[in-house]
């Protein structure tokens, strides 16, 4: 009954921006979100502003499925157990698992009862499992694969989407780029927390780089003694000074949020600032290790060593039979036999 509801706050939330509400005195009982959420200003439009109680974050209008998707995705101050009963409730929603046909105008209903000829050799029906997986599938591309979601309602990928499957719909941006991500994010945020919540022995990688636009950012990895690697955290370092005492009070913000008894390492690279903010840690968490990040120490050792004398006359050496062959084409072609 309460999923019911839920479906009709969200497809009701949908439509009110494109068609008003009449002012009601008397309806069904609010969401229990707003349980989370403080209302403010004139109700308008059947919608009043929302503040939430944890972070600040307001809206005008407070949307039922907006302020769900805020508290399981964005809210960094909520607890972990109301984080998770709404990642809950955005994984039970049903924008995944159904086709999603176009709106259908008066011309278009009549058009629909005619048959087409392609009717008779194309189905014109699809099962709901396969829906679900392409829906998934092509979230997960778009995603992964950086594509914009503008390109959904291309025409050119309208048609080759309707080449590999006549009965799919592809849904508009908009509900692509909103509930469906949404929905893809909480299930692997899902995933992720359960497997860290069954798993010990956890290690924490740290690395830092400037952005493209001069930005300071951190990545906290949470590193499973299966060798899965997961990104906890991206944070904006930009204003903050990079000192032991603010490093170690990050790392251990993202250790206590996970499970302190869960980790038993810190990597990062050798700055003298990342080895001084993990001794704090260790001095907090005596069983968390300080560990120093091979790779790092790999990429000095090699450097160290191509300063040599020796090294420098190889390379040399080498890159001069390198252009000889690149430069003469009959030499290169012999080679390549």
């Amino acid at each position: 009954m309460e999923d019911n509801t839920y479906q009709e706050d969200y497809q009701e939330d949908l439509l009110s921006d494109i068609f008003p509400l009449r002012e009601q005195t008397t309806g069904r009982k609010k969401s229990h979100v707003w349980d989370y959420y403080e209302s403010y200003g004139e109700r308008k439009h059947g919608h009043v502003g929302c503040i939430c109680r944890a972070c600040g974050w307001k809206r005008a209008v407070g949307k039922v499925y907006e302020m769900v998707d805020h508290l399981a995705l964005s809210c960094q101050k909520v607890s972990a157990e109301t984080k998770q009963i709404f990642l809950q409730e955005v994984r039970d929603r049903n924008t995944l698992k159904s086709n999603h046909p176009p709106p259908i105008s008066n011309s278009s209903t009549i058009m629909k009862k005619q048959k087409k000829i392609t009717a008779s050799f194309e189905s014109i029906e699809i099962e709901k499992s396969k829906v679900e997986r392409i829906n998934h599938a092509l979230t997960r591309l778009f995603v992964c694969c950086g594509i914009p979601f503008s390109i959904v309602s291309n025409p050119f990928f309208i048609d080759f989407v309707k080449s590999l499957c006549p009965a799919y719909e592809l849904p508009n941006r908009i509900t692509f780029a909103g509930s469906w991500v949404n929905q893809e994010l909480a299930t692997v945020t899902t995933i992720i927390y359960d497997e860290t919540q069954s798993s010990t022995n956890i290690t924490l990688g740290i690395d830092g780089w400037a952005g493209p636009n001069g930005q300071s950012i951190y990545a906290f990895i949470l590193i499973l003694p299966s060798g899965k690697e997961y990104i906890h955290s991206l944070k904006d370092f930009s204003l903050y000074s990079h000192t032991a005492d603010f490093m170690s009070t990050e790392i251990l913000k993202v250790i206590e949020d996970v499970g302190y008894t869960r980790f038993s390492s810190v990597v990062s690279d050798n700055a003298s600032t990342m080895v001084a903010a993990k001794k704090l840690v260790n001095e907090k968490y005596p069983h968390i290790l300080p560990v120093r990040c091979i790779t790092h120490h790999v990429n000095l050792l090699t450097t160290d060593i191509m300063k040599h004398e020796f090294s420098k006359c190889t390379i040399s050496k080498c890159m001069t039979i390198i252009k000889y062959f690149k430069r003469s084409y009959k030499s290169g072609a012999n080679l390549l036999k």
